[in-house]
């Protein structure tokens, strides 16, 4: 039996343990949870056994968590792990009904002094969030509608500040909505998107009028000189998002008087967005990543943080944004951040990129990620890859060679001929066969309730394995559903 982590070792530079892998003193570090974290395995191969140990020990450390769901019972999972680790006060259930607004456009103004920071973050928060609501099958998006959006919605943000004096995505999408779409249309004054410029332009300081000179030409020039398929496209590209997010689901989580946001993580809380995407589908997608977004924005901007804060997705192919993924996991270390992405295999990470042609920043996006648990898989793919990264080793391979041959001779006796022979070669064989992985113990009584998984972690020997670069260990099922510090205890 191994001897659990302890909440007193360790110091605050990282090295308290939150796991304790072996008795020989190999332990999973808050060090090694800085560099974030790959779990893979096949449904039914013990992912969510191993993922409630690791969020339990998380929670037991006082780091904040921030937990989107996939699935309708998620919440209730994830509640009931707070409640046995004693953190139940910690944890907030954010639900449409709930009466948790998060207005993220205000909460970002207040983060910024300079307006135009302001609304390069909003957009790029819009962005990222409509990846996931626009995305097509097999990952498709359309770039350039994309672009093109973005610069007139950049546009439309900055008219409504300078009109109102405040941005409100309400008004923000009417602009959208009014423009005109002819030259005769550009006379009209009875359009909202024309007496809102025409506001801004009054208002705006002169320093700044510049921004409205060409939110003019764009309006006034550039959109009704658009062919009308193209203008549509953009369009639709566009509002779909936004007017999605001003009605129904996400109108009650981010429209209103804000009154949660990110910072309180700082504190230790336990954020779950209750939207499953099981449920509501884009709607839980996008409101997922919105937070997601905001939440690696405010670990990012952190100065001198002492607390840990974890990302940590359980399906995460649903919440897939792998450019933003990728930037924020190269450097959350400094900042005490944390990502932590749990799903069935790689190719379903793959295809919510695009395919092969998002292949380059999901291999960027995972090569970020330092440690990496892999569970019972039969995916061929992931299971080739795992083995690769794991490693290989020269073996000393000697064959043997054995030849014969008969034939009459003349005088008709038989003859014989035997050679042999052999040779020693040298080659790369991987130190975890592929095959390997889909004999790992996925758990449950026939398996004694044991998860048996793979660990690998960058830069570590471990003591119990010293001349490999992977460990295996048996999670057991058991031991991860009590209230105690057992929670973290793993047995190899």
């Amino acid at each position: 039996m191994v001897i659990p982590a302890r909440a007193d070792e360790g110091l605050g530079d990282g090295s308290r343990p939150l796991l304790q892998l072996t008795s020989h003193g190999d332990d999973w570090t808050e060090k090694d949870a800085t560099e974030s974290l790959l779990l893979l395995a096949r449904n039914g191969g013990g992912k969510t056994s191993i993922l409630e140990t690791i969020v339990k020990s998380l929670m037991m450390r006082g780091a904040g968590l921030y937990l989107p769901c996939a699935k309708p019972d998620a919440a209730d999972a994830y509640e009931r792990w707070a409640r046995e680790c004693g953190c139940e006060h910690r944890f907030i259930r954010i639900t449409r009904h709930s009466g948790h607004v998060f207005d993220f456009v205000s909460w970002e103004a207040r983060q910024h002094g300079e307006f135009q920071a302001v609304v390069e973050q909003i957009i790029a928060i819009l962005n990222e969030s409509q990846e996931v609501f626009s995305r097509g099958p097999g990952g498709h998006r359309d770039v350039f509608f994309e672009k093109a959006g973005a610069k007139f919605l950049r546009s439309a943000i900055k008219v409504c500040y300078y009109a109102t004096g405040r941005i409100n995505l309400e008004d923000v999408l009417r602009i959208l909505h009014t423009l005109p779409l002819s030259l005769r249309e550009t006379e009209s004054k009875d359009l909202f998107s024309l007496q809102m410029l025409a506001r801004a332009k009054t208002n705006c300081p002169r320093a700044r009028q510049h921004e409205m000179t060409q939110a003019e030409t764009q309006f006034l020039w550039e959109w009704p000189g658009l062919a009308d398929r193209t203008r549509s496209s953009i369009a639709i590209t566009v509002s779909t998002f936004l007017d999605a997010l001003v009605q129904d689901v996400m109108r009650d989580l981010f429209v209103g008087e804000g009154n949660i946001s990110p910072d309180i993580l700082d504190k230790g809380a336990i954020i779950c967005l209750d939207c499953p995407v099981l449920d509501f589908d884009v709607v839980g997608r996008a409101s997922a990543v919105i937070w997601k977004s905001c939440v690696y924005r405010f670990i990012e901007r952190r100065r001198n943080p002492t607390r840990l804060i974890a990302v940590v997705m359980d399906e995460a192919h649903y919440f897939l944004t792998p450019e933003r993924d990728q930037k924020f996991a190269t450097t959350c270390r400094s900042q005490r951040g944390s990502l932590m992405i749990a799903t069935q295999n790689y190719s379903a990470l793959l295809s919510e990129a695009g395919g092969e042609a998002g292949r380059s920043r999901i291999d960027s996006l995972l090569g970020c990620l330092n440690t990496r648990i892999y569970g019972s898989n039969d995916c061929y793919v992931t299971n080739e890859m795992a083995s690769n990264w794991i490693g290989h080793f020269m073996k000393r391979i000697v064959t043997y060679n054995y030849a014969g041959r008969v034939w009459i001779a003349p005088d008709a006796w038989w003859r014989r001929f035997f050679s042999n022979g052999y040779s020693v070669s040298l080659q790369r064989v991987p130190r975890v066969q592929p095959e390997r992985f889909m004999m790992l113990q996925p758990g449950g009584p026939q398996n004694d309730f044991k998860v048996e998984a793979i660990i690998t972690t960058p830069r570590k020997q471990f003591r119990a394995n010293p001349e490999s670069t992977y460990l295996r260990v048996l999670w057991d099922q058991k031991i991860a559903q009590r209230r105690s510090e057992d929670c973290v205890q793993i047995h190899r």
